[in-house]
């Protein structure tokens, strides 16, 4: 508080004489307010301008907090996998995805993907050790990738900028879903051990007795440079399905440059839709085991590319039931909506009692040794009993 006594300021009015300025006297009591009043005003001033910095360090300390939050909840640019995966897991677009021997989602585990994501398979010298995704039985993946974000299986090498060519294959293994339907072997056992898959790995076997299993959701996938050999007569495919239910969607899948078969199905009742397969080593799509799907809207392309000539065997190569088990609900698998640009091999072979339908074949750009070919009487009997069906084939040797 300030005290002020007998104090008298005297106002001027511009532009009189001094003498005639008139004179303003306050009292101490008036002055007095004048003094509080400006105390209180710089009091105040000065709390809101300590209010101020304090919020703004507050501030400050939480956005610094939330950034340091922040850096340390984004992915990373690579991440290695190797082994089982036995919870629940989520990959990241952001991360490229490096596969170390097999990666395994187990019996009961979930593994998401999302779209846009990119995964490489790391080369191996030991053949047994190849990398590859396996969603073993019990396992689920939901690969949703989109048109304009397809999610990519491919070499360590692939820089994505077309460094590698068709000739680049056996570079990694590949794909592998297995899950509970039936399917039909020697001996007429309920599960066998996936091929590409050494015997004492376990999580290999598939097969059983749940036609409407569901493996998961394979959706706009891309799979190149894959089907290293593990040993004779037992290579990866580039995508390998093996006794999937039907409750399994699978779609917009591409097989490219893979050393192998392209798409293999080992019994079960998954249904493809939308396929392209193209410059494989071996056959482009191959089904066994009495395999009781549909495959709907395929594009197989076997000719010459400018950087090779690697055009693999059959087009189609369809084997039956291998045991007493077939399936009748349909008595045949249908592959129907097929665009087959040829160069060498065979369009399709039909082997091993197969029951099928092929509907809506267009084959150009074919050789003169192309064709279709039903093996062994058992397949011609099954012609003549109505178990192996061609509608509406078109064959164009130009």
């Amino acid at each position: 508080q300030i005290e002020m006594k007998n104090f008298f300021i005297t106002l001027s009015i511009i532009g009189l004489a001094s003498a005639c300025s008139p004179e303003f006297t306050l009292s101490s009591s008036d002055l007095q307010q004048i003094a509080d009043a400006a105390a209180d005003a710089a009091a105040d001033a000065a709390s809101s301008s300590a209010s101020t910095a304090a919020t703004n360090a507050v501030n400050a300390a939480f956005n610094a907090q939330d950034a340091a939050n922040n850096a340390a909840n984004q992915p990373p640019a690579t991440l290695e996998h190797e082994g089982l995966i036995t919870g629940n897991e989520t990959w990241a677009a952001a991360t490229t995805h490096f596969l170390n021997d097999k990666v395994v989602v187990a019996d009961g585990a979930v593994l998401t993907i999302e779209p846009g994501t990119v995964i490489k398979g790391r080369a191996s010298t030991t053949p047994e050790d190849a990398a590859a995704l396996v969603i073993a039985r019990g396992g689920k993946i939901y690969a949703n990738g989109t048109a304009d974000n397809p999610i990519i299986f491919t070499s360590e090498q692939d820089n994505l900028n077309g460094n590698l060519t068709s000739e680049d294959k056996g570079l990694w293994g590949g794909v592998i879903m297995l899950g509970k339907a039936k399917i039909s072997v020697e001996g007429d056992g309920d599960d066998l051990q996936i091929e590409g898959i050494p015997a004492e790995d376990t999580f290999g076997l598939y097969g059983g007795n749940d036609d409407t299993d569901n493996s998961g959701v394979l959706k706009y996938i891309s799979i190149r440079h894959g089907g290293a050999n593990i040993g004779e007569g037992n290579e990866i495919n580039g995508f390998t399905c093996g006794g999937c239910g039907s409750g399994t969607s699978i779609s917009n899948i591409e097989v490219y440059a893979n050393k192998d078969d392209g798409i293999e199905m080992f019994g079960g009742t998954a249904n493809i839709t939308n396929a392209i397969v193209w410059h494989v080593g071996d056959d482009s799509v191959d089904t066994d085991q009495a395999y009781s799907g549909t495959i709907d809207n395929v594009v197989i392309i076997k000719n010459d590319d400018p950087n090779g000539a690697f055009n693999g065997d059959h087009g189609l190569e369809l084997d039956g039931a291998e045991g007493a088990y077939q399936a009748s609900n349909p008595t045949f698998h249908t592959i129907k909506n097929i665009t087959y640009k040829g160069g060498s091999g065979e369009i399709a072979d039909l082997r091993d009692g197969v029951r099928v339908k092929i509907q809506n074949l267009y084959a150009f750009g074919m050789g003169s040794s192309e064709d279709i070919e039903i093996d062994e009487a058992v397949g011609k009997a099954n012609y003549d009993a109505g178990t192996i069906i061609f509608d509406d084939l078109e064959l164009n040797d130009t």
